[in-house]
C-alpha cells in the first residue's frame, strides 16, 4: 500500500474513487445506488467532485464502541479489529459526520433488520425528493437515534 499508492489515506482515496467512477458509469435507468464503505467523507466529496456526475450523499451507521467491540467479538468474529485504532477511526468518522451534517444511524439499540430499516427509509426519501442529476454535495440535516421514530 506504502509503495503503489503512498499511504494508507492515498490508498482510501484512490479505492473511493475507484468506486464513484463505477457508480457514475452506472445507467441513466438507475436512480440510486447505495455504496457501503468506510471511508473519509470528505474523500467522498472530493472524488465525486471529480469523478461522478451524480448528486452524492453520506450517511454514517454508528454505534457506540462498547457495542462495536462487542460486535466485532461475537457476530463478526474479527477481535482483533476490537482495538483502541478502531475506536479512533470511528470517533473521527462520527466526528466528521456531526461537523458535516451527515445523516447519523444510530445501530447500538438496534439489530441488523432495525438499522437495514432506518437506511431503507433515509434511501426512501432521498427517492421521493428526486434529487437533480447534477452533482450535490448535499449533507442531510437530521440525525436518527431513536430505533422507534425516526427523525428527519
Amino acid at each position: 500500500m506504502e509503495r503503489d499508492y503512498g499511504g494508507t489515506d492515498q490508498w482510501q482515496a484512490s479505492a473511493t474513487r475507484e468506486w464513484l467512477v463505477r457508480l457514475a458509469g452506472l445507467t441513466s435507468d438507475i436512480s440510486l445506488a447505495v455504496l457501503d464503505g468506510q471511508t473519509r467523507p470528505s474523500f467522498v466529496f472530493e472524488e465525486a467532485a471529480i469523478a461522478a456526475p451524480r448528486a452524492v450523499r453520506v450517511a454514517l451507521l454508528d454505534c457506540s464502541p462498547q457495542e462495536r467491540n462487542s460486535r466485532l467479538r461475537t457476530s463478526r468474529k474479527q477481535p482483533e479489529l476490537a482495538n483502541v485504532s478502531m475506536d479512533l477511526w470511528a470517533a473521527y468518522l462520527r466526528g466528521q459526520a456531526d461537523a458535516l451534517n451527515l445523516m447519523v444511524i444510530d445501530t447500538t439499540a438496534l439489530t441488523v433488520s432495525q438499522a437495514a430499516d432506518q437506511l431503507e427509509s433515509y434511501v426512501l426519501r432521498l427517492i421521493e425528493s428526486d434529487p437533480p442529476r447534477g452533482l450535490t454535495n448535499f449533507a442531510a440535516d437530521k440525525h436518527f437515534s431513536d430505533a422507534a421514530t425516526p427523525k428527519w
